[in-house]
């Protein structure tokens, strides 16, 4: 269920006539922004756990059968603050930095998993990131 936020925000643009591209774990391009974020602000919860409930019912049937039915609760809610530039030009501005600060504090333990890798318990070296800088020269004319 780790995905459900943004699967629940792509089943709900489409439902509303928002038109969207997802990448990875993001979405690339959202036609109409200002939708979008009204759709995602008041998104209710109580819709949300009657499409979970839609979900429980089609891949595990027999809860019918037994008469039971899911709790379903947000013990852990990510909020993302994610950055949209409208022009390419302005993010090159941070770009650089932006990366350099992604590869010097991020270690490898969280972003294996993410990326569908398991690190394996018997592994005994060290994890890092090797990061080096290039100075390119300037050339001066004289």
């Amino acid at each position: 269920m780790a995905q459900i936020g943004r699967l629940t925000n792509s089943y709900i643009f489409s439902a509303e006539g928002v038109a969207y591209t997802v990448m990875d774990n993001a979405f690339t391009r959202i036609e109409d922004w200002e939708k979008a974020q009204f759709l995602a602000t008041y998104l209710k919860i109580k819709d949300l756990h009657q499409r979970l409930d839609g979900f429980a019912r089609r891949y595990y049937p027999i809860i019918e059968q037994l008469g039971i039915q899911y709790h379903w609760s947000l013990m852990q809610v990510e909020y993302a603050t994610d950055l949209v530039f409208k022009q390419a030009q302005d993010l090159r501005v941070l770009y650089d930095t932006l990366v350099r600060t992604a590869v010097l504090s991020v270690k490898p333990d969280p972003v294996a998993p993410f990326l569908g890798r398991k690190l394996s318990g018997s592994y005994q070296d060290e994890l890092g990131s090797d990061f080096h800088t290039r100075i390119k020269p300037e050339l001066r004319k004289g």
